[in-house]
Order: C-alpha cells, then structure tokens, then sequence
C-alpha cells in the first residue's frame, strides 16, 4: 500500500517537473502592421464576433472544444504617438522549454485583423488546433494616436483595453462602455462631448479689478486684455463651489474644495494685474501683460508660471511654492522661505534683491547688481546667470516691504 502511494508521489513529481520546464522559456514577436492613409481624423475600433463553439471545458478566457482550444482575450493598449502617425504593433508571446522553440510557437499564432479606410477590425479569439500544444500564448496590440486624432471603440472591443493613456488630471467617464470619443492630447485621451454635455461654465460681469485673491484648488488662467472678463469651467457639480466676490479694485476667488481632481478652471481676462495673492491653489499661469510693477504672493505648494513684461517684479513666496517667470523686465525683489522654488532665469533684469531662508532656492538672471540675504542656519541656494555685481546680506535703502 505505501509503496504504491510512493509510486504515484514520484510519477506525479516527475510529470510535474516535466510540464514546468515546457514553459521555462519566454519569446515575444512583433510586428508593425501597415495602416492605410485615413480620410478622417477619427477611426473606429471594432471586435469581430468569432464562431460560437461547444465547449467542453470554459476557463477564464480559454474554451476547449472537440477541436481546437479557443483563446478569448485580445489585450490593447493605447498610447500616444511620437511620430504624429497612428501606429498599429502587433505583439504575440509564448512560453516554450527554450528560447526558439516559444519563438515557434508565438510565430504560429494565426491572426489577422482587418483594416480599411476608417475602421480597425480585430477577432475576438485566436485558435490553438487540435494536436497543437497549449503554452500559454497571447496576442496583444500597442496602438499609438497622434495628439489631436480621435478614437471610436465599440462595447465589446473596449472590454479588452489594458493600458489606456488617459489625462487622469480631470474628471472622465468609465472607458470600458465603448459610448464615447477619445481624442488624443499633450496629456493624453479626453472625451470632449462627454466633458462638454456635463460641464456647466459660470460668467461673472464684475469689471473694474486690478487685484486678486484665490483661495482653493482651482486652475488659473489670466491674461492681459482690453476688458474684464471672467469665467469659471468645469463639471456644474464642482464649479457651483467656486465663490467669487468684486470689493473695489480686488476680486477674491474661493472654494472649500481641497483636491485638483475636481478640474474646475477660472479663466480671467483684465487690462492690468497689479497683484496676485494664491492660497492652496493648483496651476497658475498668467500670459501677456505688459505693465509697470506686479506683485505674486504664493503660498502652499501653489505652481505659477508666468510670461509677462513687467519692469519691477515683486515676488512672495512659502511652503514649496513654485514660481517660474519668463519674458522682460528691470527690477526684481523676492522673498523665499520654507523650500519655495523661484525660476527667472528667462526673465532677466538689471538688478535683483533675494532674500532666502529654510532651504529655498533660486534662479536669476541679472545682468548689473544683485542684493542677497539669508538668515541663521538656513541652507538656501542661489543660481545666478550673468556677471552682475554681488553685495552680500545688504538691502537697497529703498527695499519695499509689501
């Protein structure tokens, strides 16, 4: 009796260890698939309903039938393409006791999909014949759309999406239903209509402000330009938050909304910005003004970029805030404290008075004198470009404390 039992303990290892090193082996093949000159800029992708079977066996996506072993999942992912081209890699791997005998085997996998003017057709399976030996291979595809083209997948070819480059920083439907359009952008697929039908844009008709005040997590757009105006974008649920209220010539911009998830943007057009106060904000960008004297306050991690002509820049920053200022100027004053991060390497001015303290760093581009202060312990770092005059941790008399 136990030598029967150790009979069959051996048998069983033996055929274990048999089967484990027919697939000690990995190979991959790829191919690029020629795609035609497509007339629009969108194409659809579609799954092609294979023959239905009796299986025998159903595991996962593997059926066993009288003939063949049917292979259900065709994987696709979607990435953005480099070449300004769609791109269609075909990629068929499989296992194998060596190296060129998984090779053989993934080159034997029969598939072909079927491509026209518009549309992109695959097979929803791939067959293993009967007498064929099962070592897990699988299909798998990288298609690559350019910025600005647009995909269309149906419900069944959307089920077999892998990796999908989508823009992750708004708020977006579920890709798995093959309901929408997805266009290709610089940070990956957005559903245009869907964000379109759910979005519910404000319009404010104050005028007359000059500074501004934003509390919040909220995208900021300002641009210089002949008359006030102001608008707030995104889904209705989100913008309702955003309050914003006019008290002489300052504007104030809030919401308890504490994630940038919510993807609400205020877009601010005026003909002069003389100060900007940021308080937990997300990205800020400010475009286009030409003007005497600006003033940046920015606090919290806020990110500011800014292309402006301003002739005395003023700048106020704290707790990691990242401010980085390009275009023209004369005069610049900063104050950094608790790793804030200051960039005006393209903003060049003739003389700069930079006070830093608790590790902050900077930037600058001078090109006459450049004051510089730091306090204590403080392990700030300074980069100067240019060969102005340095005077060490000695303010200008007419060093403005606003």
């Amino acid at each position: 009796m136990w030598a029967l039992w150790l009979i069959n303990m051996v048998s069983l290892v033996v055929v274990g260890v048999s089967q484990t090193r027919e697939f000690n082996q990995g190979a991959e093949v790829s191919t690029t698939i020629d795609l035609p000159y497509f007339d629009s800029d969108t194409i659809y992708l579609s799954s092609i309903k294979t023959p239905s079977d009796n299986a025998i066996i159903t595991l996962g996506g593997l059926r066993l039938g009288d003939d063949e072993l049917r292979i259900d999942q065709v994987d696709l992912n979607i990435v953005k393409s480099t070449s300004g081209e769609f791109e269609l890699i075909q990629k068929k791997t499989s296992r194998g006791p060596r190296q060129e005998v998984a090779q053989r085997y993934a080159n034997a996998i029969e598939y072909e999909t079927q491509v026209d003017e518009k549309e992109i057709k695959f097979p929803a399976a791939f067959s293993i014949p009967r007498g064929k030996k099962w070592r897990n291979q699988e299909i798998s595809f990288v298609l690559k759309v350019p910025v600005g083209k647009t995909v269309k997948l149906d419900r069944r070819m959307s089920r077999n999406i892998h990796r999908f480059e989508m823009n992750d920083k708004i708020d977006q439907p579920w890709v798995y239903g093959g309901e929408h359009f997805w266009t290709m952008e610089k940070d990956g697929m957005m559903a245009h209509q869907y964000l379109k039908n759910n979005s519910d844009d404000r319009t404010f008709d104050y005028s007359d402000f000059e500074d501004i005040v934003v509390e919040g997590m909220v995208k900021v757009n300002i641009t210089q330009g002949e008359k006030h105006s102001i608008s707030i974008n995104g889904k209705s649920k989100y913008t309702k938050k955003v309050d914003v209220m006019k008290m002489d010539k300052l504007l104030n911009i809030s919401t308890d909304m504490d994630r940038s998830i919510s993807n609400v943007t205020v877009d601010i057009v005026m003909p002069m910005l003389r100060s900007l106060d940021l308080e937990k904000t997300d990205e800020v960008k400010i475009t286009g003004f030409t003007q005497p004297e600006m003033m940046i306050k920015a606090s919290t991690r806020n990110e500011v970029k800014a292309l402006v002509n301003v002739e005395n820049m003023i700048i106020k920053q704290e707790d990691r805030s990242e401010v980085e200022i390009r275009g023209k100027g004369k005069t610049l004053k900063a104050i950094l404290s608790d790793r804030a991060r200051l960039d005006t390497e393209r903003f060049t001015v003739e003389v700069a008075d930079i006070k830093m303290l608790q590790d902050s760093r900077a930037e600058v581009a001078v090109s006459d004198t450049i004051f510089t202060h730091t306090e204590g312990h403080s392990h700030a770092h300074l980069k100067v470009d240019g060969e102005p005059v340095m005077v060490p941790d000695e303010a200008p008399k007419d060093e403005a404390n606003h």
